[in-house]
């Protein structure tokens, strides 16, 4: 078997590693391989990329904060302002937007739809696959994310950690579980 300890790894993974990590866990499972995961701390990435072991575990005094999906995007017009420079680029077509960081001081709104599309194509394979680990339904997953952060006691009591236990705690069982 397989025991994952991400008792470091809050804020490690970005979406696609997340996935990634999800799907390596569901081929190992899928070759008859038991998982086990144990976690201090995990924001949404990490806990997407965590959810489908076998066994999860929280320490006792750790957070769960699957807080839904964001994005950040970073406009340089008003510091390019600030420094008398211009950027001088040409836009080719609708969607095309990356001059848009140099040129404006806030996304377009072609970008602006562009965005919105991608989190929500991101926030819906995210509570689809986290309710297909944790046997949830996605309308569910979803109100859970919305209601974060929670801690071990709570994370638990709405399964989405099978235990909150200490990490030396665990090592016993974990022989018996992955064999």
């Amino acid at each position: 078997g397989v025991w994952l300890d991400a008792m470091e790894a809050d804020g490690a993974l970005n979406y696609a590693q997340a996935l990634e990590l999800a799907q390596a866990l569901s081929r190992v499972r899928a070759a008859g391989k038991k998982v086990c995961a144990h976690f201090v701390n995990a924001d949404g990435r990490l806990y997407l990329g965590l959810c489908g072991a076998d066994v999860l575990t929280i320490e006792p005094l750790g957070t769960l904060a699957a807080l839904g999906v964001r994005l950040e995007v970073m406009h340089f017009k008003g510091f390019l302002d600030w420094l008398g420079a211009e950027a001088d680029l040409l836009q080719c077509g609708e969607f095309k937007s990356a001059g848009e960081a140099f040129t404006l001081k806030t996304p377009g709104k072609d970008a602006r739809v562009a965005y919105d599309a991608l989190v929500e194509d991101l926030y819906a394979r995210v509570t689809a696959e986290t309710a297909a680990a944790r046997k949830l339904k996605p309308a569910e997953v979803a109100r859970l994310m919305d209601g974060g952060p929670y801690g071990a006691a709570e994370a638990v009591r709405l399964k989405l950690a099978d235990g909150a236990a200490r990490r030396a705690a665990i090592s016993p069982a974990l022989e018996k579980i992955l064999g």
